[in-house]
């Protein structure tokens, strides 16, 4: 994915590069259990270059993408704009998948989890000679509760992979943690 992603804006990306990722990808997942549904997605992209794109997912399989955002999107993703071109050049390996996996839309115990939540999770990932990595989601709209979670970057995808657990790097002194214990919980449910 990385060709060409140093210089796409995102408006291109989001309204153009987005919808036919999007199409091949659900055409590798089996959304007939989706019939019926709707979830939605934004992303705000901060700083020069970004902007606000709301993407409205019908059925699993059809996408519809909205400049300017929704008003209240069941995940909402904040980060800059040169966290969010780390992400798609593949700069940060794996995490535009954390952020666009097909899967996750095609699966309705996701989504049925994703509308569930309320809240803010912010998501700080710490490396080594750079600045710190950022992403904050909202879920449904809600201000409160809310959680912030800071962990080096190369643990955050071992996690992520299963390779450790989030207990263990917690213990460890690997993860710290603020904000309501409770709603990171339920966070982990959905984000495993």
């Amino acid at each position: 994915m990385a060709d060409n992603m140093e210089k796409i804006s995102a408006k291109e990306f989001f309204t153009k590069l987005v919808p036919t990722l999007f199409a091949e990808g659900a055409n590798k997942v089996d959304a007939s259990g989706l019939a019926g549904t709707e979830f939605t997605l934004q992303f705000n992209v901060v700083g020069s270059g970004g902007g606000n794109f709301g993407l409205k997912i019908k059925d699993g399989n059809k996408l519809e993408v909205v400049e300017g955002g929704l008003p209240k999107a069941n995940i909402l993703i904040e980060l800059s704009e040169s966290d969010w071109r780390e992400a798609i050049t593949g700069m940060v390996p794996g995490m535009m998948d954390q952020l666009m996996n097909p899967n996750q839309v095609g699966s309705r115990d996701k989504l049925d989890s994703a509308k569930t939540l309320n809240g803010v999770f912010g998501l700080e990932l710490t490396r080594s000679g750079k600045p710190n990595y950022k992403v904050k989601m909202v879920f449904n709209g809600a201000g409160s509760p809310a959680a912030n979670l800071k962990m080096d970057m190369d643990d955050y995808f071992k996690m992520v992979r299963k390779e450790v657990d989030g207990p263990s790097l917690f213990m460890g002194g690997k993860m710290s943690f603020e904000g309501d214990m409770t709603f990171l919980m339920q966070l982990q449910g959905f984000m495993s």
